[in-house]
């Protein structure tokens, strides 16, 4: 896939990796325009307004909203598409927040401490069932431009990749991570989407899934891990440190622009999460 003139969708784009990324594919790589989404609206357009200062050039817009919503996730598309003049050549799905706890706790004498049913469903929600949404739209977009412009199947005429669409898993749904029920659930949900879509989609319309599985990253959910929580899981890295946000940054341009990556990529940095026994 050629990064250069291409237009890109970017959920959870004014966070770290969605920042680094973003500048990554205006400043170096020659993208025409990102749609920057996340939440807060005040961090967002200042996030937009230092990356376009950069570009020297309207580059990157704002979009801020909610992305669980099924109506702003259309809204964005189409006037994303209104702006372009065709669908997002690229779709990356940073968004995803882990939500967790143990999955139970037994104290005689208290009552019962299990994972509650609520939290269940907004891991699924917003680290499973959103980013399977923006890609179901997103693959829309270029189903529907084929069927109006006549360009039939992809397969039937060959040629370049049309897009890539990136979920973004974790090595929690590879770790078994303790205390991750949820959000480790919610990131093997992706695997299946990302199945689904390659089988439906890459033959017929030329979209490439790709799903990437990140290790611990430099970013705050990491570093404001408790002191003794970062040197825990340091101990089950080989390397001892985090992945920075330049090389997972490296890694979705590499899966990007590759078109023989077709499988799960795991960016674990060689992390294993040992069986534990808490004490009571």
């Amino acid at each position: 896939m050629q990064i250069i003139s291409s237009d890109c969708i970017i959920t959870g784009g004014a966070g770290g990796i969605g920042r680094g990324l973003i500048e990554r594919l205006v400043l170096h790589e020659g993208a025409h325009m990102v749609a920057c989404v996340d939440l807060p609206e005040s961090r967002i357009h200042q996030v937009v307004a230092d990356l376009n200062e950069q570009a020297g050039r309207e580059a990157v817009l704002a979009y801020p909203g909610d992305a669980t919503d099924p109506d702003f996730i259309w809204s964005v598309f189409n006037r994303f598409y209104d702006k372009t003049g065709g669908p997002p050549d690229i779709l990356v799905n940073l968004m995803g927040r882990p939500l967790d706890a143990l999955m139970e706790n037994y104290k005689p004498g208290q009552p019962p401490k299990v994972f509650p049913m609520e939290k269940l469903k907004e891991n699924l929600l917003v680290n499973a069932a959103a980013p399977a949404a923006w890609s179901t739209v997103f693959a829309y977009m270029h189903d529907r431009y084929r069927v109006d412009n006549g360009l039939g199947n992809w397969v039937d005429k060959g040629g370049t990749e049309q897009g890539v669409v990136v979920f973004v898993g974790s090595v929690s749904a590879e770790a078994g991570i303790v205390g991750q029920l949820g959000y480790g659930m919610a990131k093997n949900a992706l695997l299946g989407a990302f199945r689904v879509f390659k089988n439906e989609c890459y033959l017929r319309l030329g979209l490439r899934p790709v799903l990437i599985n990140p290790g611990f990253i430099e970013t705050p959910m990491v570093t404001q891990m408790r002191q003794e929580e970062q040197e825990a899981v340091l101990r089950n890295v080989p390397s001892h440190s985090f992945i920075t946000v330049p090389a997972i940054v490296e890694t979705f341009i590499y899966a990007i622009k590759c078109d023989s990556i077709s499988a799960p990529v795991s960016v674990g940095a060689g992390y294993t999460c040992p069986p534990r026994l808490y004490r009571r």
